[in-house]
């Protein structure tokens, strides 16, 4: 039963992820008004993650190794038993159909931008 005030408790409640950033008080940029930093810095906090998440890994297969292993089996057998290649195909498809729309916005960005440039440059 839930009181005034209180939130109802989730049976995922700890399954929730948090991702922390190192600066949490720097924003990321327009994409529009600055795409060449923008991406520089969005692959630069993917890399941050994906090193974060692999040395989160090792940590916890040199604390519980037993646990570490049964899920790894677990996920191996997963992976067995799901058609990989279609899977795979699918994002392939997936990937090639958002490709086109995100090459055009990237070069409408970078059109915008040095169009801008030009103007503040004349005057």
């Amino acid at each position: 039963m839930v009181e005034d005030g209180q939130r109802p408790r989730s049976r995922l409640s700890p399954l929730v992820i948090t991702v922390k950033t190192k600066n949490p008080s720097k924003p990321m940029p327009s994409p529009l008004a600055e795409p060449d930093r923008f991406l520089d810095q969005a692959v630069a906090r993917a890399k941050e993650n994906v090193d974060r998440v692999r040395k989160d890994a090792v940590t916890f297969v040199r604390r519980e190794p037993e646990k570490a292993v049964l899920s790894a089996l677990a996920i191996g057998y997963v992976l067995r038993t799901l058609p990989i290649l279609a899977l795979v195909g699918f994002v392939v498809r997936l990937a090639a159909s958002v490709a086109k729309p995100l090459a055009i916005s990237y070069i409408a960005a970078k059109a915008f931008r040095s169009s801008t440039n030009g103007e503040t440059a004349e005057k």
